[in-house]
């Protein structure tokens, strides 16, 4: 099954943070999340994370057009870090989703709006790893399955390493295995 996905999960430091009353800016927005152990108005501060803007605008990534920047400012509070560090975003979407014959996603037939329900999941909030367990749970705040709000649902770790985590789902919600991976942004 997860050759039929393509998993979009950006992270920031060790995750990425939701903004759920702001939509995307289109198909090709990609969200990242950047946490700073500075204060938001701290002069070093202020100049590494236009440095970061500006390597990023370089690369032809421009924030509000097909970027969005997710910023916390943890002003050197490690609980504020550590709180920060455990948001994330995940998006799981087929890459074979058909488009709509409509052009409008509120004019879907049953049979296109079907193939998006099965074919895309998005859901946010906090995690905590059990390294000793090998498990990963994932506390839901908000998901595009109603049926997972407010829920802890724990995955399996197949990989954990410094820039790396892999997680699997042994029983996803449209059937058989789904395997995710995170990344740290460098």
């Amino acid at each position: 099954m997860t050759s039929r996905r393509e998993f979009i999960t950006l992270l920031g430091g060790a995750a990425a943070w939701p903004l759920a009353a702001r939509a995307q800016q289109g198909p090709r927005t990609r969200r990242i999340g950047v946490l700073m152990n500075f204060a938001e108005n701290d002069p070093e501060g202020q100049a590494r994370f236009a440095t970061f803007v500006q390597r990023l605008k370089e690369l032809g990534w421009i924030d509000g057009r097909n970027v969005h920047l997710d910023v916390r400012w943890a002003a050197g509070d490690a609980d504020r870090s550590r709180r920060y560090a455990t948001e994330f975003a995940t998006l799981a979407v087929r890459s074979d989703l058909p488009k709509f014959a409509s052009n409008n996603r509120d004019m879907g037939t049953p049979e296109e709006n079907k193939a998006v329900v099965q074919g895309s999941i998005t859901y946010f909030g906090t995690y905590s790893v059990n390294e000793a367990d090998g498990a990963l749970t994932l506390h839901i705040e908000r998901c595009s399955f109603p049926n997972w709000n407010g829920t802890d649902q724990k995955r399996l770790i197949s990989s954990l390493t410094a820039e790396e985590l892999k997680y699997t789902n042994p029983a996803a919600s449209i059937g058989g295995t789904a395997e995710l991976t995170w990344k740290r942004v460098k």
